[in-house]
């Protein structure tokens, strides 16, 4: 969105340096159930009209597997099985195509696009949640899922609005409320009664100025439920990330609250990018500009490493996480523990981790579990090696 605010730090450094690896794919933290055993398929679908539960349901007979795992997708199947109408609006989340009324898809297409969640259990989890609570899915292309609505969701100016031509998205009722709340959004995106407000997330997780090329990998952008309630509470969070975007429930809701985290650089029509993953935990980022451009690209560029981790109940209070990793060279993984960086004067972790992190090692991940400790930093003794228990 070109109306976007600017309040961007002012104290930038004037040179950067620009030692970043040329890639360091990463990923979002999943979590695991207990074990089921994997049901021999699910057949994917798309209704006659977005979110028209009574319609007939087209059925791809082929299997859309997990691929003989136990754990998150075994038991996402087993319970979307169980749901015989609900469930028909969570299948069409990966059957639906984008055309005028919205057709099937190839099995390798909805079996792509399944891919892309089912392992994760704060996305399918919410799902089924916001399902189960009574709201209603809507999935197909942003004209025909602003015109199934209503008055329930995408209500307002250009509240629902894709970022190219071919973008499915899927809308729960209660969620786009307010101009432009959902404009720019890249296809496959999810968002579950959430999102309310001008601009309050317009272009998460989209891409500036060039889309990916055809085949190349972009994970799911997911918010809610009941996240960015504000104006501006989630814009552009995690533009131009190829990895996932995850905005848990309650997350974001105030003014600015998540204020473009973790925004990074265009790649252009690279076909090999750099991967990296953004994940805001449940009721974190609370009071104006709270996430204030945490780990995001400062200046022009180029950033494009190093996922980030903020989890449940960090960065909490006025501008709590001020600028931390707000500089070009921290390209490396960083995770915000539980409950940390909750000063409500927003100073225990104003400028923390600026500068090259973990001495340029890319494997490792820099820990903020003691703002006191790991801040301003950066210090080695806040790495560890990624993917263990810190």
């Amino acid at each position: 969105p070109s109306n976007a605010p600017s309040d961007l730090p002012s104290n930038l450094p004037s040179t950067l340096p620009s030692d970043m690896p040329s890639r360091f794919p990463s990923q979002a933290p999943t979590t695991s159930n207990s074990p089921t055993i994997p049901p021999a398929s699910m057949q994917i679908g798309c209704l006659e009209g977005p979110g028209d539960t009574t319609s007939m349901f087209n059925l791809i007979t082929d299997e859309v597997l997990c691929d003989g795992a136990t754990g998150t997708c075994a038991n996402f199947v087993s319970m979307v099985d169980a749901l015989p109408d609900k469930g028909k609006m969570i299948k069409s989340i990966f059957g639906c195509n984008d055309e005028d009324p919205p057709q099937t898809l190839s099995l390798e297409m909805a079996q792509e696009r399944f891919d892309k969640i089912k392992n994760d259990a704060s996305v399918t989890g919410a799902i089924l949640d916001v399902v189960n609570e009574g709201k209603k899915l809507f999935t197909g292309n942003a004209t025909l899922v602003t015109a199934a609505c209503g008055t329930d969701c995408c209500n307002g100016n250009s509240a629902c609005v894709a970022d190219s031509t071919g973008s499915v998205m899927t809308v729960s009722t209660g969620s786009c409320i307010g101009n432009m709340a959902c404009n720019d959004e890249p296809s496959d995106t999810i968002i579950l009664d959430s999102c309310k407000g001008f601009l309050s997330c317009a272009g998460v997780g989209f891409f500036s100025p060039t889309q990916p090329l055809a085949g190349v990998e972009v994970g799911f952008r997911v918010i809610g439920p009941r996240a960015c309630t504000a104006t501006h509470s989630c814009l552009t969070v995690g533009r131009n990330v190829f990895g996932n975007v995850r905005v848990e429930e309650g997350a974001c809701n105030a003014e600015s609250g998540c204020s473009r985290v973790g925004a990074r650089s265009n790649q252009d029509a690279t076909v090999s990018p750099t991967v990296a993953s953004i994940f805001v935990g449940k009721n974190a980022c609370q009071g104006t500009n709270a996430c204030n451009v945490v780990h995001g690209v400062s200046g022009f560029g180029p950033k494009t490493a190093g996922s980030l981790i903020i989890e449940e109940d960090a960065c909490n209070g006025e501008n709590a996480c001020n600028a931390l990793a707000f500089i070009n060279s921290a390209v490396n993984d960083i995770t915000i523990k539980q409950g940390i960086c909750k000063d409500v004067a927003g100073l225990e972790c104003t400028g923390c981790a600026r500068g090259q992190l973990c001495g340029g090692d890319p494997t490792k991940t820099y820990v903020i579990d003691d703002e006191g400790e790991d801040c301003p930093g950066p210090f080695a003794a806040s790495c560890v090696q990624s993917n263990s228990t810190p």
